[in-house]
């Protein structure tokens, strides 16, 4: 796998119903292995994938462990979509597939 950023959000573990802080690695921006929190702004100038001008764009992200450090179950949802406002990491939520299969609602 070429580079990526990983952005660190509160997941859910569907099945004792934790949170935790999970590591969702996405490729948006200066693609150079960068950790961001939710609502830090995104990078440019390096190894750049995608478009700084663009005012709200939602990023594929995959989770790096899917196991929950709490029931140690390994059903943390692993697809996820970012949204990025004005460059900014903005909010993080499963993707659709999962939460139409899973009922959640977000």
């Amino acid at each position: 796998m070429g580079a990526f950023n990983v952005l660190i959000a509160e997941v859910l573990c569907p099945d004792c119903t934790k949170k935790h802080d999970g590591r969702i690695q996405f490729k948006f921006g200066n693609t150079w292995q960068l950790i961001y929190q939710v609502g830090d702004i995104i990078k440019w100038g390096g190894n750049d994938i995608g478009n700084s001008d663009l005012k709200k764009v939602k990023v594929y992200g995959i989770i790096e462990s899917g196991l929950c450090p709490y029931c140690n179950n390994c059903n943390i949802v692993d697809e996820y979509d970012i949204l990025i406002k004005d460059t900014a990491g903005a909010r993080c939520s499963p993707h659709p597939e999962y939460s139409r299969l899973c009922g959640w609602e977000w």
